[in-house]
């Protein structure tokens, strides 16, 4: 046994405890945290995902006994230590008063994913830390499938999208990016062996594993864990030692493109930002399995092994369309020529169900992204968003929004904005309608749906901004409701941060003041409440109110100078008596904050810069630091301004041209 695994607890806590196939499982925890049954949930999925595991891998749980512990204090979310696993409380416990959160959730995936290390890391153990990619990869990997396991609602390539693939894509476009695998000799002392526990090594792998075993099939992946060369019921290429070893040893995220003119196929390098100008693996050739789809059909699959291939099914007529990479089970992004961009589009509008959900998540997410990136034209990015209105799944509206109230590339300009608002509220009001009317009938309906929690805040936002009188009626109907009884606050944790918001901005001075003296008066622990109570206070649309709370809080110091500003100057309204006050009391701000100056300008400075709109208010913001930066540090934030008003005014320029047309031209039928 390895002795990483080893540990001992020394404690007073109690337990509860069940038996699963003769196992003896107990959870631990503080002897009030059992007492209220926090531990249950928990007691309840790991004897299930422990047998799931067996009869998923063929081999048996070795130990008689698993305890789980959760503490109060431990700087990880959880240890896999060998039959007593160590938790943070938080991770371990879950309250069933607690309800509309991720909470539940996000247990099902911890202890899924250290139960997986039974087997991954534990059972086998790698011979070095240059691999403990495997250990983690498959861990991670297996956290989804024992999650949606115990509950179907956590339907799997949804999870596996939204909690892996949409965050790790980002990062690889990062200078941090690495590859998996590191040569044994690189790791030679103990401090380069903790930097390995990074999302390379936890999502990438888990993404690269679920390649594999979309590749191989389920059934062939699993058999193959022991032995995957001596089989004949998938035809690979070559080994599959050389196909990862593609992978595992190159960092980056291929992009693959389809010309469906010529049927041809290509892979590079996809590069965004800090690593346009990284030519370390331009030359590198990934062995890709390609997945595909034409005019509905899903063919069969091949393998993209060159840096070009010719494909001639895949050349298509005008009413054709293909789609890549089926339910995004391959570490890639893939793009096309505007025919079949636009043919997509125009099959989204006929009807979007013959896509899955993680397509459709796909191909919104890449479409935005490859605009922003220069890859496409904004044009061919919104034809794909007209289909919208047909729209119900809340994971795909989720990151259309991100990206549509993305404040770098924001579309919104006060020149567009009446175009926007009737082409997104015509878009968005029936989704919306149908979360609204769960709200007032009965939101227990979504209780721990992490799709629904994770992106209903965006469409209730959203609605809201644009002025949709629904949306604003039912800010204003639960923050009155709250007002009039603050024992039960009903607003569902999820859209708190609008409610109070919206509440606030439909009311005057009363229901400022209420939220005010709440924050102020009230014993609150809850730092999610607090947040959206500092920023609810931020949304009033009179000015001597947001006056006065940036004074007060100056003088008071209840409240993060820092965050009310920055809050503050989201908002229309709030920017221009922000950046007022930011003027007048300088000093004195400077001197609450003078072991933070330089992190008071980075945090703001990014939020000012981002939504000026001419040259005059950049050299504004220049004549600030030149007046109020010490020399060390000025030069930096300068050099920054100005190549930020550059791209601003860039940006700014096609949203009011290009971008204003095409709305022009797309929002003749909306009735907003």
């Amino acid at each position: 046994m390895s002795t990483y695994i080893t540990a001992f607890v020394v404690c007073d806590f109690d337990y509860v405890r069940t038996t699963e196939r003769g196992n003896e499982i107990r959870v631990w925890a503080r002897k009030e945290v059992i007492k209220n049954g926090f531990a249950n949930f928990s007691l309840d999925i790991v004897g299930p995902i422990l047998s799931y595991m067996e009869n998923l891998l063929n081999v048996t749980y070795p130990l008689l006994k698993t305890d789980l512990v959760a503490m109060p204090d431990i700087g990880v979310a959880a240890m896999e230590n060998w039959g007593l696993i160590t938790f943070q409380e938080a991770s371990l416990m879950y309250n069933p008063k607690q309800r509309f959160s991720n909470s539940k959730a996000l247990t099902c995936l911890i202890v899924a994913h250290e139960i997986g290390h039974q087997w991954f890391g534990n059972l086998v153990t790698m011979k070095w830390w240059n691999d403990i990619w495997l250990n983690e990869g498959f861990a991670s990997y297996f956290e989804y499938i024992g999650a949606s396991f115990i509950d179907p609602k956590l339907k799997m390539n949804e999870l596996f999208m939204m909690h892996n693939l949409l965050n790790i894509f980002e990062s690889e476009t990062r200078a941090s990016a690495r590859a998996v695998s590191i040569e044994e000799k690189e790791i030679n002392n103990v401090e380069l062996i903790e930097p390995l526990f990074d999302e390379f090594s936890y999502s990438k792998a888990a993404a690269l594993i679920r390649m594999a075993s979309s590749f191989l099939t389920e059934i062939l992946f699993l058999k193959g864990i022991s032995f995957i060369d001596d089989q004949d019921e998938v035809k690979l290429p070559m080994p599959l030692k050389n196909i990862m070893d593609s992978w595992t040893w190159k960092k980056g995220v291929p992009l693959v493109t389809l010309n469906t003119s010529t049927g041809t196929l290509s892979q590079g390098m996809w590069k965004i930002g800090n690593n346009e100008n990284d030519t370390s693996d331009s030359n590198h050739t990934w062995i890709i399995p390609i997945s595909w789809m034409k005019n509905g059909i899903q063919k069969q699959s091949i393998w993209l092994d060159t840096k070009t291939k010719n494909v001639p099914e895949m050349k298509t007529s005008d009413d054709e369309w293909i789609i890549l990479n089926i339910n995004v089970t391959g570490y890639y992004k893939t793009n096309y020529d505007v025919k079949n961009w636009n043919s997509i589009a125009k099959k989204l509008e006929e009807d979007n169900g013959f896509l899955p959900v993680v397509n459709r998540v796909q191909i919104m997410d890449d479409a935005f992204i490859f605009a922003n990136a220069g890859y496409m034209q904004y044009e061919t990015t919104l034809n794909l968003t007209r289909y919208l209105e047909k729209e119900m799944e809340i994971l795909v509206w989720y990151r259309v929004l991100k990206h549509l109230n993305n404040y770098k590339k924001s579309l919104v300009t006060y020149h567009s904005f009446p175009l926007i608002k009737k082409y997104i509220l015509k878009r968005i009001n029936p989704i919306f309608q149908h979360y609204a009317s769960i709200i007032r009938r009965n939101f227990e309906e979504t209780v721990d749906d992490i799709f629904v929690h994770t992106g209903i805040d965006e469409i209730f936002k959203t609605a809201c901004f644009l002025g949709l009188k629904d949306c604003l009626d039912l800010a204003s109907e639960l923050y009155t409701k709250w007002m009039a009884n603050t024992s039960t606050n009903e607003i569902p944790h999820s859209i708190k941060g609008s409610v109070y918001c919206y509440g606030i901005a439909e009311g005057g001075e009363k229901e400022w003041d209420f939220a005010w003296n709440y924050y102020n008066e009230s014993d609150i622990e809850d730092h999610w409440e607090l947040a959206f109570l500092n920023h609810g206070l931020s949304c009033t649309k009179e000015p001597w109110l947001l006056y006065r709370y940036l004074k007060d809080s100056m003088n008071s110091g209840s409240h993060n100078m820092l965050d009310v500003l920055l809050h503050m100057v989201k908002n229309d309204i709030g920017r221009h008596v922000a950046w007022d006050f930011l003027k007048e009391n300088w000093h004195q701000i400077n001197d609450i904050n003078m072991k933070e100056s330089n992190h008071f300008y980075e945090m703001l400075l990014p939020d000012l810069g981002s939504k000026a709109t001419s040259e005059l208010q950049f050299q504004e913001l220049e004549l600030f630091i030149t007046t109020t930066m010490d020399e060390s540090s000025r030069d930096n934030e300068l050099e920054w301004l100005h190549a930020k008003k550059k791209a601003r005014l860039e940006w700014i320029n096609i949203v009011n041209t290009r971008i204003t047309d095409w709305l022009q031209g797309n929002t003749l039928d909306s009735d907003f």
